[in-house]
């Protein structure tokens, strides 16, 4: 199967070409491909709960400690449906992202909170497209994807990640696989309204994701008298050379 976080380490080092690193797929909270979460979120697919404001929050160790470019998130349907998922748009919706400070066990009712300084509109107006899921098969595959229209730059050193869905309808009954009495990640959510400040919180629960990234590596400075050094010492090349000519 396809991995789905693909991470590639690009070094911006002068005379040196660019490096990259292909990794095993990283999955969230599970971190496996192949293992059925042990229960279904309706949240944030379920048409019955829209409008909906959805946050999720996962600890900041589930993604290792390399500055991540996050450029898209990917869902899977629960073995529970007993239909497949056609294509569908979502008018009016949009995505977030942000680096938090709340307790992914203990996250606060009020969103915005939760929210980091650095959120980021991530994406609007999403479509997804169909899913090529078998109802009942055991786990399906990650193939409800949003993907970003910018690309979300997340430092696990710096704090948790914080996901946040504002959908003001939904075209499906869709159940999407999750995790339940896990200690990484816990869900913050409204229904019924997009302007309500606070949500219900369901510590140790959220749906099973996968992203899609890069690692993103600061390349290291060139020291500033370093041209000038350079420049002195080709400047006594051409004279020693002009001496030996004259």
């Amino acid at each position: 199967m396809k991995n789905i976080l693909k991470i590639a380490c690009v070094a911006a080092v002068a005379m040196t070409a660019n490096v990259t690193t292909s990794h095993a797929a990283t999955i969230v909270p599970i971190a496996s491909e192949t293992v059925e979460g042990n229960t279904g979120n309706a949240y944030p697919f379920f048409a019955a709960v829209a409008p909906i404001r959805y946050q999720q929050i996962w600890n900041a160790s589930l993604f290792g400690t390399d500055t991540l470019s996050l450029s898209s998130i990917s869902f899977r349907i629960d073995s529970t449906n007993s239909q497949s998922f056609p294509a569908g748009s979502f008018p009016g919706s949009e995505v977030y992202f942000s680096t938090s400070a709340s307790d992914p066990l203990a996250p606060s009712s009020i969103f915005a909170t939760n929210r980091g300084a650095d959120e980021t509109l991530v994406a609007e107006d999403f479509v997804l497209a169909a899913s090529a899921d078998v109802p009942g098969s055991t786990p399906n595959a990650f193939d409800l994807t949003i993907n970003f229209t910018t690309a979300f730059v997340y430092d696990p050193t710096a704090g948790n990640l914080l996901m946040e869905l504002v959908m003001p309808s939904i075209p499906y009954l869709l159940s999407a696989d999750a995790q339940s009495s896990t200690t990484v990640t816990s869900r913050i959510l409204r229904s019924g309204s997009l302007s309500t400040p606070t949500g219900g919180i369901t510590s140790g629960y959220g749906a099973i994701v996968a992203f899609e990234a890069e690692v993103v590596t600061t390349p290291v400075p060139m020291p500033a008298a370093l041209p000038l050094l350079m420049a002195g010492l080709g400047g006594l090349g051409l004279m020693r050379r002009r001496r030996r000519a004259a």
